[in-house]
C-alpha cells in the first residue's frame, strides 16, 4: 500500500512539472475587449487573462455601471 501512495506521489510531481514547463514560452496578452452580459462588464485579454487590467486593478463589475468592481 505505501508503495502505491509512493508511486501516486511522485506521478503527481511529475505532471506539475510537466505542466509548469508549457507554459513557459507562451507570449503575453496583444488585445482586450470587454464583455458585457447578464449586467456583468468585464475585461478579457487575449492571452488569458480575465477580470484584471494587468497593473492589479479589478475589472470585473456587477451590476454594470454601478462602479462597484470585484
Amino acid at each position: 500500500m505505501k508503495k502505491l501512495y509512493l508511486t501516486a506521489f511522485f506521478l503527481s510531481i511529475l505532471f506539475a512539472l510537466q505542466s509548469q514547463t508549457k507554459t513557459v514560452g507562451c507570449s503575453p496578452p496583444t488585445s482586450s475587449v470587454y464583455l458585457e452580459i447578464n449586467n456583468v462588464r468585464t475585461l478579457i485579454h487575449s492571452g488569458g487573462d480575465m477580470w484584471w487590467d494587468l497593473s492589479g486593478n479589478p475589472k470585473y463589475e456587477v451590476p454594470k455601471g454601478s462602479g462597484k468592481q470585484a
